[in-house]
Parts: C-alpha cells; structure tokens; sequence
C-alpha cells in the first residue's frame, strides 16, 4: 500500500511541474576580480585577499518557455533559448537592475548583477558579475563610490 501511495504522489509531483528538465549542480564559486569605485579611480584587490572559494548548490529548470537558475537563496529567471539552440553549448545570460534615488539628496545607486553560464547534464561552468555605484551631488560624499565583482562558477551534476 506505501509503494503504491509512493507511486501516486511521484505521478502528481511529476505531472503537476511543467519542468522539462531539473539537474543540479555542485558548483565551486571563486572570486576573479573584486575592485573598489571611488571617485579619483578603481582600486583592485589582489587575489590572494580574496575569501576562499565557496561550495554552493545551484539547479537549473528548463522549461519550455523559460528557464530557471536557483543559485543558493536566490531566483533567475531566464528566457527560453531558440528553438535551433544547442542547450548543451548556447550560453545563457540574464541580469537584475536595481536604481534607488533618494528623494532627499539626489543620490543614484545603481546595480547591476549578471550570471552567464552554459549547463549540460554533467557540468556547469559560468560567471556571475556585480556592480553597484553610487553617484550624485556633493550631498552624497565624494562620488561615484562603489564595488565591482566578478566570481568564477564551475561544477558537476549532482544530487537526484
């Protein structure tokens, strides 16, 4: 009788998610590039200040009208490739903006985060970039002012 519920349930879940594909990924995330805006130049850090390289859980869902990355906490949400596309070599790419003006002073802070990647079902194999600046009237400091990253993302398929 488990076995049988057990089936049921797996058929539900299956059928209810309209998802063409879901595979995980262990990804190893290392930073390249972390750099400081400020207003007389970029200032970069070197490598070996870098936090060490970090191990995540990140899960790509392809679906017929978009695909989705999970990356640890956090949602992207991707156009379908073409139909003539090569998922296992077509790089796909997607960013979030964010723009904050503060009515008070003026000041603009503008970010902008990106990931590119290219997934197959056995490796993953991307960068996801940062960059947030803030500029504005001598109300907002000296400015722009800011950070710039880059993080390297490189793993294997993983879990179920």
């Amino acid at each position: 009788m488990r076995r049988f519920l057990a089936v049921i349930v797996a058929g539900l879940l299956s059928s209810s998610c309209s998802s063409d594909g879901l595979a995980f990924y262990e990804v190893v995330r290392s930073r390249v590039t972390e750099c400081l805006i400020r207003a007389n130049g970029e200032f970069c850090v070197e490598p070996d200040q870098f936090d060490p390289p970090s191990v995540e859980v990140w899960t790509v869902e392809t679906r017929a009208d978009r695909t989705i990355l999970y990356a640890n906490e956090e949602v992207w949400i991707l156009d379908a490739l073409p139909e003539d596309a090569d998922p296992v070599t077509t790089p796909r790419a997607t960013e979030k903006v964010s723009v904050v003006i503060n009515g008070e002073t003026g000041c603009r802070t503008d970010a902008v985060r990106a990931v590119e990647f290219v997934a197959d079902r056995d490796a993953f194999d991307g960068t996801l970039t940062s960059r947030t600046v803030t500029t504005g009237p001598a109300a907002c400091g000296s400015t722009p002012v800011g950070d710039r990253s880059v993080d390297s993302v490189v793993g294997s398929v993983s879990g179920p």
